[in-house]
Order: C-alpha cells, then structure tokens, then sequence
C-alpha cells in the first residue's frame, strides 16, 4: 500500500518533543519501502528531511530518498488510487477510514507502527490459492487499467477455504493486517442475493471497526465468468466435450447477453432443472426462463431438445435425472488454467487479451487489487 507521509510526521521527527517509539515507527515505515512491501510517498520536502534522520540505517535513508527523488513524476500517485494510507502525528491509538468521494482514505497514526507484523505485505484473501493466483494477474493489469503505468505489487496470497473465509478474515483482522478480500458473489441473477461466503463476510465491511479491511464480491457469479473471451477459445476450442461452453459463452458476448455470460455456472452448465425448481414467478424463474429463450435464439441451445420448457414442469427430483440439457458444463480447472496459460504474461499482454466485458470487471478488480497491493522495488543497500 501507499504510505503518504504527511508533514506532521516530519515536523514532530524534527523536535525535541519525538520519542523513541516516533524513531522506531519511522524505521518501521523505511523498512516497508526498503524491503518492497509497500510504498512511501508525501511532499518532497518531508520525505528528504526524513531521510536525513541519523536514527536510521544507511537503507532506511535511501529508502526516503529514493522516495524522494521520483515525488517529482509520481507526486499525484495517491490520486489515482482506490485506498492509500495516510500517515500522521497523532495521539490517536488505532488507524480509521474515511471515503473522500469513491477513494478511501486510511489514517494511521505513526506510533502505530510498532511491530514488523504491521509492515508485513497486504494479504490478499481468496476462497482458494488459484483465485488468489487469478487475482494477481488482475492486479497486474489494474495497474495499466486504472493508468498507473509500472507498478510493483506486493501481496500475500491467503486461501480462505470458501465457507472458513469468515474465519480466516477474522484472524487476519486481529493480526492488525492490511488485507483485502475478494470473493465469489455466488449471485444466480443480476438481482439476486449474495452467496453464503459472501455474506458471512458483511460484518466486516464496517470501516469504522475494520478500517484495514476491504471486502470485495465478483459482479457475476464467479471470477470464471470474468475471464476473457480469448482464453476460453484457445484453451478448450479443441477439446470435444468442453468447446461448446467455451463457444456459447463467445456466442454470448457477440450478441450482447452480458447478463447470461455473467451469471451462468461455467462449470456445472445449465439443466432445466435448474430453472424450473425456483418458484414460478420468481425472479430467478423469469430470468432464466428468458434466457433460455434466448440462447435457444442463437442456437446455443436447441428447443426441440427441451421437452420440459413448453410445460414449465420438471418431473426429476434431482438433477442428475434431468435430460434437458441447456448447455453442457465445463468441469476443468478453469483458474489454474488460465494461470497457467498467463502466468508469464505482463500487464500490456493481459490487457491485450482482454474483450470488453471482461474488461470492466478487470478494471474494478484490478484497480483494487493494484491500490492495496501497491509495492516498490528492493533496496539492497
């Protein structure tokens, strides 16, 4: 993360009213930067002055001036930021969060700074370690989507296990961890209520008690359903049982049916089954009931093959017993292979690849990702 060093931090440095905890909270802060886990800004002035302090090591120093000499050309970085902290002189004992418009804004109070645990990298919590893997690369991207250009991002990657990602986050908070946490929203339709994982995680998205924690849902139903369109046709196109999803979902974004792309279980497919069970009338019955329709008008799927839509009754109590296949499932790997597709990639290539569905969704992530995970290069010396 951005630590923005505010003047009364150089101020009190500067008198004869600072404490050792003062000095050792702004070893702390050179070290973060020193050591690439996060980055320093502020005035220019305030970071030189800084960095001419004698109670800090030869590469706490240069980690001010090096702070220093690039204020220059990314003095206004803070502004383009989602979240940054700002770092101040007060007497305050805990951290807090405001929200200036859509930006968040973390004040931490130097004396904080008190522990190495608190200079550790953002953790970045995830249902398992190949969404977090995904994250990453979108973070990357973030960087050049939210025009940041060349950014270090510097993350610990953390698997929440899905339904003890509540537990895990509230470890985190206790550990005082910048973390954010990006899961599934688990959503069926455009209006549809969260998932159980994303809800048991709405008690922490009250900044005032959690001011070092971000949660973050998936517009759609999973991160699957936000990758780009390329990646699908070039990793399953050849595969027999797996090309008709990957070709229905490029079918879908042609033709502008941005809600059934987002919302559709890539892995399991869909079964009238799974339309017919929700309660007639129902919000989720008349979205997919249409969207059915709809992918049947582009020959995605074919309605002669769904005896059950005309009816609007599904005599199958389980849904393996149901026939009236939609479009077939996509059981694979989808995140590890995507990784391992891109894992090399850099940010231009990710972006390049990206179609413009995929890519707001990878701006909105990706800008998070790249605002909390905001790192530097590491100073040897």
């Amino acid at each position: 993360m951005l630590f923005q060093i505010d003047q009364s931090v150089c101020d009190l440095i500067s008198s004869s009213a600072a404490t050792t905890a003062d000095f050792s909270a702004l070893s702390y802060l050179a070290l973060a930067a020193a050591e690439g886990k996060h980055r320093l800004g502020g005035p220019r002035r305030v970071l030189a002055e800084l960095s001419r302090c004698a109670s800090l090591t030869a590469r706490e120093k240069n980690a001010f001036e090096r702070a220093a000499s690039r204020s220059a050309e990314e003095g206004r970085l803070w502004t383009k930021l989602k979240v940054y902290s700002k770092v101040i002189a007060s007497s305050a004992l805990e951290p807090s969060s405001q929200r200036v418009g859509s930006q968040r804004i973390i004040s931490v109070p130097l004396q904080w700074f008190d522990d190495s645990e608190k200079i550790q990298p953002t953790a970045l919590l995830a249902e398992n370690l190949s969404d977090a893997d995904v994250l990453k690369k979108i973070g990357k991207a973030g960087t050049q989507l939210i025009g940041l250009g060349y950014l270090p991002l510097s993350v610990s990657p953390i698997s929440g296990g899905g339904s003890t990602t509540a537990a895990a986050l509230k470890s985190l908070a206790s550990q005082n961890r910048q973390t954010l946490c990006i899961v599934d929203s688990d959503k069926i339709y455009p209006t549809g209520e969260l998932g159980s994982t994303a809800r048991n995680l709405n008690s922490f998205k009250n900044e005032v008690q959690y001011p070092l924690i971000e949660i973050v849902e998936t517009r759609g139903r999973d991160l699957e359903n936000h990758l780009p369109i390329s990646f699908y046709l070039q990793t399953y196109d050849s595969h027999i049982s797996h090309r008709r999803m990957a070709r229905a979902l490029s079918t879908l974004t042609e033709h502008d049916e941005i809600d059934i792309r987002t919302y559709l279980d890539i892995e399991r497919g869909l079964l009238l089954y799974d339309v017919l069970k929700f309660a007639p009338d129902s919000g989720e019955r008349v979205f997919w009931t249409e969207s059915v329709r709809r992918m049947c008008s582009l020959s995605i799927a074919s309605e002669s093959e769904l005896g059950c839509l005309q009816q609007g009754i599904c005599a199958h109590e389980t849904r393996s017993d149901c026939r009236c296949i939609v479009i077939a499932g996509l059981p694979a790997n989808i995140l590890q292979d995507f990784f391992n597709r891109n894992g090399e990639a850099d940010a231009h290539d990710l972006c390049a690849n990206l179609d413009a569905v995929a890519r707001i969704e990878w701006t909105r992530l990706g800008g998070s990702i790249a605002s909390w995970a905001c790192g530097d290069q590491k100073l040897r010396v």
